[in-house]
């Protein structure tokens, strides 16, 4: 049977584009797959090692990129589009409401996944807009019930439309090419600290200056403990606030901070020489950086926004109350004072739930059913 053609569409690099190559993997069971992405575009190296081809045709807020895209989908016939959306895409929401609205009018059918129904971001946009976005969406992939309601409540999105796909665990990143030791070696990290890890960028429902705080109070009862950010500044005007944060907790000396883009190629080693990693969100719907947890069989904290809070506590590692320097505290504790036999249970725990529960395979086969059920309409 001749495959369908999908196009993706969304950046290429950072989480999108971490989880459409992730995806990638598993779709390319059922479909013929392009990237389509923005012409002034960074492309991550992970990107170009796994798509022979990259087609770089959205300009912001120019409509050649619109005319380019849909004379491509034309030429290659293809007749589905998934469209991730995160905070460019809602950024740029006149722009794709006008490329999703004619691309459907050539009868291609937009199957959007949804990473936030609701922006975080610190810059407002009026629901209105991000509704004109949504208007032409045929069907909805989102990561949790809540982000149904969300749909359904703020959009009125019919159900039958919606699906729930959780996501999957970044297994890409290991290459097998450092051991807990090794990365230690390459980080500057001494063997006998308990390293807890907070990653990814600095916005501010990340819930960093908590942590911070919490940090400060419990370093006096584990002189043994580091606490390592790695951060990319893109999204973090707050910087200047964090170093301060940081030099008044008390604790400046077992806290290194780090301010660069992580390659996809220094992901692995930052993961490998980590005890525990910390996600003390004040907003959450999904969560790449507790998959990138969980592909590395690490121990986690979260707070209890968190849809799988109640799965994670106890089982893979601890829930702490949402924006509350007490809890976070006594659960970074809790987690410190475990032996490295049990660190180690939970996060080999969480692999496994992560790998038979939530796999790339399990959303690439929603995708099919819909294209399936959608072919068979015709």
């Amino acid at each position: 049977m001749k495959k369908l053609k999908i196009a993706y569409i969304t950046s290429a690099n950072r989480g999108l584009a971490h989880y459409v190559v992730s995806l990638d993997q598993s779709l390319r069971k059922y479909f013929k797959t392009y990237y389509i992405t923005y012409a002034d575009a960074l492309i991550d190296d992970l990107i170009k090692e796994k798509f022979k081809n990259i087609y770089k045709l959205i300009k912001s807020n120019n409509p050649q990129g619109i005319i380019d895209t849909l004379n491509f989908l034309k030429k290659n016939n293809i007749k589905y589009i998934n469209i991730n959306i995160g905070t460019t895409a809602r950024k740029n929401y006149l722009l794709f409401s006008i490329l999703l609205a004619q691309a459907k009018l050539s009868g291609i059918k937009i199957i959007g996944t949804l990473h936030d129904v609701m922006p975080f971001e610190s810059f407002y946009i009026e629901p209105a807009a991000i509704g004109l976005l949504y208007l032409n969406i045929d069907y909805y992939l989102v990561g949790s019930e809540s982000e149904k309601d969300k749909l359904q409540t703020y959009f009125d999105v019919p159900s039958e439309k919606i699906y729930i796909v959780k996501h999957g665990p970044y297994l890409i990143f290991d290459n097998k090419k450092y051991t807990k030791f090794s990365a230690r070696e390459k980080l500057n990290i001494a063997q006998d600290k308990k390293t807890i890890l907070f990653f990814g960028s600095l916005k501010p429902h990340k819930g960093l200056k908590y942590l911070v705080k919490a940090f400060g109070k419990i370093k006096n009862d584990f002189p043994k403990a580091l606490l390592y950010i790695s951060t990319d500044l893109t999204y973090s005007p707050q910087l200047k606030e964090y170093v301060s944060r940081i030099k008044k907790s008390g604790a400046a000396e077992h806290i290194k901070l780090i301010t660069k883009f992580c390659k996809s190629s220094e992901i692995e080693p930052i993961f490998k020489a980590s005890d525990i990693v910390v996600l003390p969100y004040t907003n959450v719907s999904q969560s790449g950086i507790l998959q990138l947890a969980y592909g590395f069989k690490k121990p986690v904290i979260v707070t209890n926004i968190f849809s799988d809070a109640s799965l994670i506590h106890n089982k893979f590692g601890v829930v702490v109350k949402n924006s509350d320097v007490d809890s976070l505290a006594n659960g970074i504790s809790k987690l410190l004072r475990m032996d490295n036999k049990k660190l180690i249970k939970l996060g080999e725990d969480s692999y496994s739930y992560a790998i038979k529960y939530n796999s790339w395979d399990k959303i690439a086969e929603t995708i099919y059913q819909i294209s399936k059920n959608d072919e068979q309409k015709k």
